[in-house]
């Protein structure tokens, strides 16, 4: 006699979102013995199978099935395969999202505000600038998060004019900072509010020293991330919305080069963007904007597969 290879249908659901989700697999010629059947991804992630039947296998992904501790997270999608008696079936997706584990520490003693930049150089978290409130009060002041004694320590302000929706990255031990607005709301701001200057911050001397400005159009809300030990910093928002004004989104890219002091532009993102964010992971630059990540390598942009959040504004590292 032939055994047929298995045959997956469906998977009820097809997204998860936190270890140990039961997943029902739905098709047929599994192994109604639970542990004769292996069930993975393709790659290293195995599931356990916890039921099973001629057309159905329940399964879970605990959290030591992906990083060995639940302090992971995961945003991906992946082919589910299952294997039974030396065959194997087709591949059907499942988008896995899971969050890691967050522990509160002690809270910023700043003024309580949004829209500032943050970076991390030397071990230590640095956040400061930012608006409170819908009045455009601004702040220029800085602050220093050490995570070894959980402790938040004031050291010197922002050199330029206070801002909101500014910028901030890190080379090689020293981190810079600029454009952003000095008037946010946007029935009433122009392009005389929105800022070209950058400083570089020394975390050794606590000085702050300015560089050349930036050479786009000054704007805020822009994305940024750096390869290759250089900056880049695009898109974003500049002009207003006032009646017949010119509110804009760009699509222009900017790099910076820490040696030369210069500023060059680069390959542009492929669609005009606010609130935009980036990063960076072995040597790629992404940058996630409502429900679109694309992947940048210093000469190309290319779309890759993301979750629907359908948001701006978001939070990434």
């Amino acid at each position: 006699f032939v055994l047929d290879p298995p045959l997956i249908y469906s998977l009820e659901p097809d997204t998860i979102t936190h270890p140990n989700e039961i997943i029902t697999i739905r098709g047929r010629n599994f192994n109604p013995i639970g542990r004769n059947n292996s069930v993975g991804t393709g790659d290293f992630y195995r599931a356990e199978i916890i039921e099973a039947s001629r057309t159905m296998l329940k399964i879970r992904f605990p959290s030591w099935s992906l990083a060995g501790n639940s302090g992971f997270s995961v945003v991906k999608r992946v082919p589910i395969v299952v294997s039974s008696s030396y065959m194997t079936s087709n591949d059907v997706p499942l988008q896995i999202i899971w969050h890691s584990t967050w522990t509160r520490k002690e809270d910023f003693p700043g003024q309580a505000r949004y829209l500032g930049v943050a970076f991390s150089v030397s071990n230590k978290g640095y956040y400061g600038t930012g608006l409170a409130g819908y009045d455009n009060y601004l702040f220029k002041d800085f602050w220093e998060y050490d995570p070894l004694t959980d402790h938040w320590e004031r050291i010197a302000d922002f050199p330029g004019s206070p801002r909101a929706a500014a910028v901030g990255f890190t080379i090689n031990g020293k981190a810079y900072v600029g454009t952003g607005t000095g008037k946010y709301i946007v029935s009433t701001e122009s392009d005389n509010n929105h800022f070209r200057d950058f400083y570089e911050f020394d975390p050794v001397s606590g000085v702050w020293t300015r560089i050349a400005d930036f050479q786009g159009v000054g704007r805020h809300s822009a994305a940024c991330f750096v390869i290759n030990d250089e900056g880049y910093v695009g898109t974003g928002h500049w002009g207003n919305d006032a009646p017949y004004g010119n509110l804009q989104a760009a699509d222009d890219f900017w790099k910076y080069n820490t040696l030369t002091d210069t500023w060059s532009e680069a390959i542009r993102f492929p669609e005009p963007a606010e609130g935009a964010v980036g990063f960076e992971i072995n040597g790629k630059a992404y940058v996630y904007n409502f429900n679109k990540l694309f992947e940048f390598d210093s000469m190309t942009w290319t779309r890759k597969t993301a979750p629907v959040m359908e948001t701006t504004y978001n939070v990434a590292f």
